[in-house]
């Protein structure tokens, strides 16, 4: 199979790839520290900012307060699951192992995920 990369710029695919992983997992992990933090700044300002009260609800101040986090979130997981294989340049993931998982090969193709050496590609 013709690769879509050269084997020497694999490593650098393989690079990005782990980066893009690890961003997709903090930001979902962060989520939680984020949501947490926005419960208290809700309750700190529906308890001393008396025109929150009249602009939206406590449900709608949350929802305010989570959205940039979440957009952040789904922006981060997109990049990570629209990553292309090296060698095919298809979609390395199946629409079944979406998400954060990662799968061991391209789904297309069956390169091995972080494989960087001729013996490691056939």
């Amino acid at each position: 199979m013709e690769s879509r990369l050269p084997i020497s710029e694999y490593p650098k695919a393989w690079k990005e790839y782990n980066r893009r992983w690890f961003a997709a997992w903090i930001s979902f992990i962060a989520l939680i520290p984020y949501a947490i933090f926005d419960v208290i700044a809700m309750k700190w300002m529906l308890k001393h900012v008396s025109w929150i009260k009249d602009l939206a609800g406590p449900k709608a101040l949350f929802w305010i307060l989570i959205i940039p986090g979440a957009v952040v979130f789904m922006i981060l997981l997109h990049k990570f699951l629209a990553w292309h294989c090296p060698r095919c340049g298809f979609d390395f993931f199946s629409t079944k192992s979406r998400f954060l998982g990662r799968p061991n090969s391209c789904f297309t193709c069956g390169l091995r995920r972080n494989a960087v050496s001729a013996d490691e590609i056939e």
